[in-house]
């Protein structure tokens, strides 16, 4: 190569030596280096064994294996929809760094992580590949229970149950309040997994209405539904009668209370015997037999629950109080017949001929009567007089 100057060639070589004492170079144009996401090219190792873990309802701590000696450091992207959703760079740390905070993160929502190593040299800068995914889900306050129900466990008592819809509780908080628009007062709070509380000392008669809120480190849970209920008051001065004319016992109480659904009737021997409407005072039990007692409870009826029982009432049939039912006169003794009622009843009287009399109400070995002379008869012992003649009294 030659340079021409006033007309003249000279050789490059001859330049050199002409300007060799100075030390004078040209700029040159920067290099730079391209970027590589192949590991295999990017002359540092990719890091692995990510791990996330949610330390708080804000936070979660992040941690990776360094795998290479000659890292610049480390960057960790981060996606909000899934291990298969779109990553971007959250932060970058220095070399030999192995975790790193994502912390002011939303309640109850997933986080997936991944990190890759990066080398810078002069201006450029070259990656390794991605280590593993890793996820963690914020915890938060538990779902709030539902299904909430109140129903009176006795006169004084409310039992509450509901649903527990959380698999992250602590506990759960009972509330009672006079009406459901509160104001709320805490009744119980309760350990996890628990989904019913009895509310002793409740007053009769007053309506009473209960939520229930679950909640764990993070806080607590909306509330549920507001359930109410009224415990009814007890019935009284119960008293049980037996029929004298037929196999029943007749009930009468009082009813004290306005807020029933219905009543109740309890045999001690047969449990529930009659499950009657509001405002009911009485009942018959014709499902009774003779010569045994039958003792009886009644209790009101509300939402469900039951007041107070009553007190205790007791009646018993005895043959010639409770006649004895039968399905036919072989079924009942002397001076009885099986009626239309399939009840023993006294024939002797009833203005029929019947149970082997030999005329109306006369005769026969079963009734007292003897029949007048005019009257049918069988043997001179159906007859007043003693004389049979002909089938008629003498």
């Amino acid at each position: 190569m030659t340079l021409r100057r006033f007309g003249f060639a000279y050789p490059t070589l001859l330049l050199s030596l002409i300007f060799g004492g100075c030390d004078h170079k040209q700029p040159m144009a920067p290099s730079v280096e391209a970027a590589s996401t192949a590991g295999s090219g990017s002359g540092v190792n990719a890091p692995s064994g990510t791990n996330a873990v949610a330390v708080s309802k804000s936070q979660i701590d992040v941690s990776w294996r360094d795998n290479s000696t000659n890292e610049t450091g480390f960057e960790l992207d981060r996606s909000t929809t899934g291990p298969g959703g779109a990553f971007t760079p959250l932060t970058t740390t220095g070399a030999n760094v192995t975790t790193s905070s994502d912390v002011g993160l939303a309640a109850l929502t997933q986080y997936c992580y991944k990190v890759r190593a990066f080398k810078t040299t002069g201006t450029g800068k070259s990656y390794s590949d991605f280590s593993n995914t890793a996820c963690a889900t914020t915890p938060g306050p538990p779902p709030a229970p539902s299904r909430t129900d109140a129903i009176p466990s006795s006169s004084s008592t409310v039992g509450i149950t509901w649903v527990d819809n959380s698999g992250t509780e602590d506990g759960f908080r009972v509330e009672r309040s006079a009406s459901s628009a509160g104001p709320w007062a805490l009744v119980v709070a309760t350990g996890p997994n628990v989904t019913s509380y009895n509310d002793g000392a409740r007053a009769s008669e007053q309506q009473v209405c209960y939520r229930v809120t679950a909640f764990n480190g993070s806080g607590g849970s909306p509330p549920s539904n507001a359930d109410c209920t009224t415990p009814p008051a007890a019935p009284t001065g119960l008293t049980a009668t037996a029929e004298a004319d037929q196999p029943a016992i007749d009930l009468a109480w009082t009813d004290n209370s306005a807020v029933e659904d219905g009543y109740e009737v309890l045999r001690d021997d047969a449990g529930v015997v009659a499950d009657l409407p509001a405002n009911t005072t009485t009942y018959r039990d014709a499902a009774v037999g003779s010569n045994t007692r039958y003792s009886y409870h009644v209790r009101a009826k509300k939402d469900g629950g039951f007041s107070d029982f009553s007190d205790v009432a007791s009646a018993e049939c005895v043959a010639k109080d409770c006649p004895t039912t039968c399905n036919g006169n072989f079924d009942c003794g002397l001076g009885l017949i099986c009626g239309p009622e399939h009840v023993c009843v006294p024939h002797c009287g009833d203005g029929v001929k019947n149970g082997g009399e030999s005329d109306v109400d006369c005769g026969g070995d079963e009734c007292v009567a003897r029949c007048a002379t005019g009257q049918t008869c069988s043997v001179p012992g159906d007859c007043a007089s003693g004389i049979c003649s002909y089938g008629v009294c003498q």
